[in-house]
């Protein structure tokens, strides 16, 4: 049996039927394709562990080579390593709760301008030793090339190279470039990296013909992001009225980023490898009577976290943070200070720079949490609130409903990583 359905607008506009199925058949595909992953893990488990059950190869080291190189496999591909990082969220989550409750409610969308897509560092060429296996006493290199560009004025790429584990604080291994890569506004490099890891770094146990080791190469650059939140304002009076009319002061106002029902606006935040979230819990329009009688001051939070997995690397320091405001608008914080803008377009706004001390404290959170290793890796990771603060507006000329926006700034290091494996023989024999 067959249903067909033909209707037509006079302007020439056909709509188009979607698949009642639709959905049944996106969360099947969900599980198929959850479950291949899975399966996938599954078999090379199994597979590992039928190698590791094999003497000779265990006896020999082979093992632990395979473990260690399926391991930097893993990292590389963007499907399995969301997987990881899903894996991981839900087992902090489990450690600490309240982890669900401080990451909800941060929401944004990301500046989709194609321009924006170019920022930032990428490994155009796979970091890798240039040999398959070494002699232990043999110089290991190790190359690999980036593509960088950056917003920031004056910015720098720095580079260092380590073995991940039981390297000897005596030896030393280098890098090319081994000074500070200037990055001019708007400008474009592409070049070499290379590591060196002096020969003898490493013994091969007596038992074990072959060892494994995982190299990291860290290239820290700066970088700028900005967050975006539309701002609409309106004397209380005026809003009383309306209200009192039943009329929704959002009513003929355009905008994709604002909630009409709620009176709340989505911000944006521009592409980078840290996205920076503005949060107005406040029903809007503003007022100049704040929300309370008793309280003229409205809540404001800021929060950073990664963009997503396909950025490789965490943040890695924090240089500044500014909040700029409206001018009838004046931020509540004894940790801010105000500067003045020195460019013509920003006239209109009030600059508020977060103090040195304060961002001293955010950048040294493990040592003051006594957050060690892994910990302190997730939490840079994975982001967390920079600061909840306060602002109130001072008067409104116009009565009627007024849009504008905040902007907050932050000027961070992101540390992108490149990891590879080398293995070491005792013999070319």
């Amino acid at each position: 049996m067959s249903l067909l359905v033909n209707f037509q607008i006079s302007d020439g506009y056909r709509p188009r039927l979607r698949d009642p199925f639709w959905a049944p058949k996106l969360i099947r595909n969900l599980v198929i394709t959850v479950f291949s992953i899975l399966l996938g893990l599954a078999i090379l488990g199994i597979l590992i562990w039928f190698i590791g059950g094999i003497p000779n190869l265990q006896q020999s080291g082979l093992t632990q080579v395979y473990f260690t190189q399926a391991d930097v496999l893993f990292s590389k591909i963007p499907l399995t390593n969301l997987l990881y990082t899903f894996v991981k969220d839900t087992i902090r989550i489990r450690e600490d709760p309240s982890l669900l409750i401080r990451g909800s409610g941060w929401k944004t969308e990301i500046d989709n301008n194609k321009g924006n897509q170019d920022l930032g560092l990428k490994f155009i060429r796979n970091f890798a030793p240039l040999k398959q296996r070494y002699l232990a006493n043999e110089e290991i290199t190790l190359i690999t090339a980036l593509e960088i560009s950056s917003l920031k004025q004056d910015s720098y790429i720095r580079f260092s190279c380590n073995v991940t584990k039981d390297f000897p604080p005596d030896k030393t291994i280098t890098v090319n470039p081994s000074e500070p890569v200037k990055i001019f506004k708007n400008e474009r490099k592409i070049f070499d990296v290379v590591c060196r890891v002096p020969g003898n770094a490493f013994t091969i146990p007596t038992d074990r013909e072959v060892l494994e080791k995982k190299v990291k190469l860290n290239a820290n650059y700066d970088f700028k992001t900005n967050s975006y939140l539309d701002i609409y304002t309106m004397q209380k009076s005026y809003l009383n009225d309306l209200i009192n009319r039943g009329i929704n002061p959002f009513e003929k106002e355009i905008n994709p980023s604002l909630n009409k029902i709620t009176g709340q606006t989505t911000p944006i935040t521009t592409y980078g490898p840290m996205k920076l979230i503005l949060r107005l819990d406040h029903t809007q329009p503003l007022t100049e009577e704040g929300p309370f009688t008793n309280d003229r001051t409205y809540n404001l939070g800021l929060r950073v976290q990664k963009t997503s997995v396909g950025w490789i690397g965490r943040l890695n320091e924090i240089n500044n943070v500014y909040i700029y405001l409206p001018k009838n608008f004046e931020l509540i914080d004894e940790s801010f200070v105000e500067e003045s803008i020195t460019n013509e377009e920003e006239q209109v706004f009030r600059k508020y720079k977060l103090n040195q001390e304060y961002i001293n404290n955010i950048n040294n959170q493990c040592k003051i949490y006594n957050l060690i290793g892994q910990k302190c890796d997730d939490l840079y990771d994975r982001g967390f609130i920079i600061t909840l603060t306060k602002f109130r507006v001072n008067g409104l000329d116009n009565p009627a409903l007024t849009r504008d926006y905040i902007r907050a700034e932050i000027e961070y290091i992101f540390q992108a990583e490149a990891l590879t494996s080398v293995t070491l023989i005792k013999s070319l024999a």
